[in-house]
């Protein structure tokens, strides 16, 4: 368009300037005088325009009197358009009642889903979790953690945990499948052939105390070995088979369901009433924590192996980047489907952001200085010229109408002052 407009205008230059050289032979005449007058006045109007247009931006002719008005005046046409910016624009009161129109959250969660953010925001956090890591002293770290460990447990009360624990496996079956498992477990120990020479070992003990090294005694279990077959070896069988058949019983494995569900119901009863028992699981707590939680050393060491895989290969590697993903996604899905958790948090982040432009406003003038100090003046004028150009080459195309219009009118008053 300011191609096009400037094309107009000096098609329209070239073209009253021909039309005044062609009709000024005949000025003597009516039609000749008035063509004349017209186009001269035009012709005068377009250049006098094109003068005053192109003044704005540079020296027209090499013509230095006041011309190249805006990089002359730059100084000024910059603190005009910083105190614009600054107090009429970007104003605090202008950006709040911007950011209240939209939902800074909503913002955030397309620009993860839709615009790259989810691989941006994770490769990010990927490259400053490597950076930590490396840059962490493994003992010191280590003897944090222990300590913040340490010092958690000891603020936890174990005792409505464990009821809460209790009370949920009753409630969703898990006393049964206890019981069941124990079942199976005692089962397999027991078929065992070390479990069976053990019952043995245990006979021949119990025989042997038994008889005291008496005679009769001694007598009485010859004849139950030889002669009824009850070696120590065969009652070890015997009560392996039986056992075995006691443990599978339905009936028995009832009655150890409902025993456990009954001492995880007492347990948890006093659990939650008994505050001498109470305060005694505490105190067997804090015991083990402070006398036997050591994990120092074993946290160290795996803070030095992964110091030793090296940043690059822990931003690669897909453990640790699988870890960083999932915890990234759920902490985003969790606050996409949270719209009071979004509603406070849009709120919070408005409220810094207003506050930090107000502790810091005039240093949006100073960046906008900054922008508009990388202009020089002909790039200055070149910048302003293509954003308003347009319109200014419309005055030298009204300039050539307007003087046209106003020769050919001074042109009549005179024919008509001098036929009068």
């Amino acid at each position: 368009m300011k191609q096009t407009n400037k094309h107009k205008a000096t098609v329209t230059l070239i073209f009253v300037t021909a039309g005044y050289l062609a009709s000024y032979p005949f000025q003597c005449t009516f039609a000749g005088g008035l063509l004349t007058g017209g186009f001269g006045a035009a012709m005068v109007g377009g250049l006098a325009d094109w003068f005053a247009v192109s003044a704005l931006f540079r020296r027209p002719l090499g013509i230095s009197f006041r011309t190249a008005v805006i990089p002359r005046n730059r100084e000024r046409i910059f603190a005009t358009i910083i105190e614009m910016v600054q107090n009429q624009l970007l104003t605090a009161e202008n950006i709040g009642q911007t950011l209240d129109r939209f939902d800074m959250t909503d913002m955030l969660l397309r620009y993860w889903e839709e615009h790259g953010g989810r691989k941006d925001v994770q490769d990010m956090l990927t490259r400053i979790a490597g950076d930590m890591l490396q840059q962490t002293d493994a003992q010191e770290l280590a003897r944090i953690l222990e300590k913040m460990i340490r010092r958690g447990a000891n603020r936890v009360e174990v005792a409505p945990l464990v009821a809460e624990a209790l009370d949920w496996s009753v409630r969703n079956g898990y006393d049964k499948k206890i019981a069941n498992f124990l079942l199976v477990e005692l089962c397999n120990i027991i078929e065992r052939e070390q479990f069976r020479a053990t019952l043995a070992n245990l006979f021949r003990e119990a025989k042997e105390v038994y008889e005291r090294d008496l005679f009769r005694r001694r007598m009485a279990n010859h004849l139950l070995e030889y002669l009824l077959g009850l070696s120590p070896e065969r009652m070890a069988a015997v009560a392996q088979e039986k056992l075995i058949a006691v443990l599978q019983n339905e009936e028995n494995l009832s009655a150890l369901h409902n025993r456990l569900r009954n001492w995880v119901d007492a347990l948890s009863r006093r659990l939650t009433s008994d505050p001498v028992f109470r305060q005694s699981i505490e105190a067997w707590k804090n015991e083990m924590v402070n006398r036997h939680l050591h994990i120092s050393k074993q946290i160290a060491e795996t803070v030095i192996s992964l110091q030793a895989l090296g940043k690059e290969r822990l931003a690669v590697d897909g453990s640790w980047r699988a870890v960083l993903e999932r915890q990234s996604d759920q902490a985003v899905r969790s606050l996409a489907g949270n719209r009071e958790q979004r509603t406070k948090i849009s709120r919070v982040a408005k409220n810094v952001f207003l506050e930090t432009i107000a502790a810091h406003h005039e240093e949006i003038g100073s960046i906008v200085r900054i922008r508009l100090e990388q202009f020089s003046d002909s790039a200055l004028a070149d910048f302003i010229e293509s954003r308003v150009g347009n319109d200014l080459q419309m005055i030298r195309i009204n300039g050539s109408v307007v003087g046209g219009l106003a020769g050919m009118a001074l042109f009549l008053l005179s024919y008509l002052a001098g036929n009068i």
